[in-house]
């Protein structure tokens, strides 16, 4: 029995790698052409360069040895903090594995590169926890990149550094180039399947955030490091090990801190999570003498109206999309957060009266346009929509001189909304004299 369930998990997985139940197939046309054509031109890269630049030698076998040890040494002393750090979920995901890839671009054969990233891949297979086709195309968008850093590489100096390492402007000029392809090829790739796949036209969606790409940037530039070593004292290169493993840990930290500032069924900031956003935001725009705006969202009776009929799983998944209506409104750097229940609390920075309001009819019309499917158990997919919301505001300076203040005067405003019928929008621009 133990055996034929061990068969038919083995059978699952194998039908699941098979090419044609992949499902890149139910994707819209202009993302399985454009995934198609990057793996494409990522195996005719590999073939073009390894025609023109000279055969492996077996310098460089010997040192992709060393190099293939240290990553999978790496790669293996990484993987629970791997682990957790997909259980975060953060996205898109950011790994470490530049640090190799590049090592072997300043250094390696084409072939050798391939083979490195191979490696590589392998490794995180098993934590990867993605479809196969996206796991295959991230792949691809890997060896793209690696062999147009590869080709500036050569273009630029005319052989890597194995072939000698003298720090002349000229060298260091074809490394930062190769480092650069590097890291434009992997931005736009990425960035080209968001825009293709995704509603979410935001720059943050689209090129990723601050901290993603300077966590990229980062590992690159351990990389060059790397390559350096490998290049010249390729023993020193099993020094990257616990340094990579110090940088994951670090990163890994810094998600955990940031998660715990996450609401768990929005995935907009917590009430705490914001709060201390907010006060950092206010002493920013008392030093800087700058406005703020701040909108309390009210769902009108969505216990009655969602909960009740549908149930709690419905519920949080009509909260969430009503967090990404909201987002979707307000500027990158705005807080947004799950206040209580059903009620929303965003936070706009450099933001006047006029503007808040414009900020609180826009929130409002789009969440009137929110519609999500749910599954219900008599009558299959449905879809809940015709939501209301009543939204009260205010802003500072103009009508509070503290958060605390900004708190309460959008909490009447609101109250005000809701007194007045609800489904509406309340903005305190000036406070009643006498």
């Amino acid at each position: 029995m133990i055996g034929g369930k061990s068969y038919g998990r083995c059978w699952q997985l194998h039908q699941g790698w098979l090419p044609t139940r992949w499902a890149l197939w139910s994707q819209r046309p202009r993302v399985i052409a454009y995934m198609l054509t990057i793996e494409a031109v990522a195996v005719l890269a590999v073939v073009g360069i390894s025609l023109i630049v000279p055969p492996p030698t077996w310098d460089q076998t010997w040192r992709f040895g060393l190099l293939a040890a240290c990553a999978t040494a790496h790669l293996w002393s990484s993987r629970g903090i791997e682990r957790r750090r997909r259980d975060l979920g953060a996205a898109p995901h950011v790994d470490l594995n530049s640090i190799w890839s590049i090592a072997a671009v300043l250094v390696l054969h084409p072939l050798l590169i391939l083979s490195l990233i191979l490696v590589v891949r392998i490794h995180r297979w098993p934590l990867a926890r993605r479809p196969p086709f996206r796991f295959t195309f991230s792949g691809g968008s890997h060896v793209l990149s690696a062999m147009l850093a590869a080709a500036a590489l050569y273009l630029l100096n005319g052989t890597g550094l194995h072939a000698g390492w003298y720090g002349s402007p000229e060298a260091v000029a074809a490394v930062l180039a190769a480092c650069g392809t590097y890291f434009l090829a992997q931005l736009v790739v990425i960035s080209g399947v968001i825009l293709l796949s995704s509603s979410d036209r935001r720059l943050s969606r689209v090129l990723g955030t601050v901290d993603a790409n300077a966590l990229e940037a980062t590992t690159i530039c351990l990389g060059a490091f790397a390559g350096l070593a490998l290049a010249q004292a390729p023993l020193l290169l099993a020094i990257m090990v616990p340094v990579a493993l110090v940088v994951h840990r670090t990163v890994l930290i810094r998600q955990l801190q940031e998660a715990t500032e996450l609401d768990p069924k929005t995935a907009v900031l917590n009430a705490a999570g914001w709060r201390r956003r907010a006060e950092r935001e206010v002493v920013r725009a008392d030093r800087q003498g700058q406005s703020l705006g701040l909108l309390l969202v009210d769902i009108d009776h969505f216990d009655r109206r969602v909960n009740k009929l549908y149930g709690h799983l419905a519920g949080d998944a009509v909260l969430r999309g009503i967090a990404g209506a909201i987002t979707a409104e307000i500027r990158e750097y705005d807080l947004v957060g799950r206040w209580n229940g059903e009620e929303f609390i965003v936070l706009l920075p450099g933001t006047d009266g006029e503007s808040t309001e414009a900020a609180a009819k826009r929130i409002w019309a789009a969440i009137a346009g929110v519609a999500v499917p749910v599954e219900e158990s008599t009558a299959g997919t449905v879809v809940i929509d015709g939501l209301t919301a009543s939204i009260g505001g205010c802003s500072y300076p103009e009508v509070a001189s503290s958060l605390e203040q900004m708190l309460t005067r959008a909490d009447n405003a609101l109250f005000a909304a809701k007194e007045a019928g609800r489904n509406r929008v309340r903005v305190i621009r000036r406070l009643l004299q006498g």
